[in-house]
């Protein structure tokens, strides 16, 4: 793999965490991403770059920074889900059954 310039692998990185908390709430995500193929496609190319599987062209990083604003708006506004919470809540579905 060759060496990809500094400022360039800092942006696949936050793309990379956007997309990571982009993917905390599956359901909005799936949304989001049927809508959005483009985005999604490249953010998920920012991962691939960060994680050592692909060199990235010129063209692929450009693409990358060209979503990074509009895929920022999107993660910045997702809530998680809590694992531990959604389990509570079968939880209790579970109990007003058996009465």
């Amino acid at each position: 793999m060759g060496q990809i310039p500094k400022e360039s692998m800092e942006l696949c990185k936050r793309v990379d965490s956007m997309l990571e908390r982009a993917t905390k709430d599956p359901d909005g995500f799936y949304d989001y991403a049927v809508e959005n193929v483009e985005i999604v496609k490249n953010a998920f190319l920012a991962r691939a770059v960060v994680r050592g599987l692909i060199d990235p062209l010129p063209e692929l990083l450009t693409a990358i920074s060209g979503i990074e604003e509009e895929f920022s708006e999107h993660a910045s506004q997702v809530e998680p889900v809590d694992d531990d919470e959604e389990g509570e809540d079968e939880e209790d579905d579970d109990d007003e059954e058996d009465e």
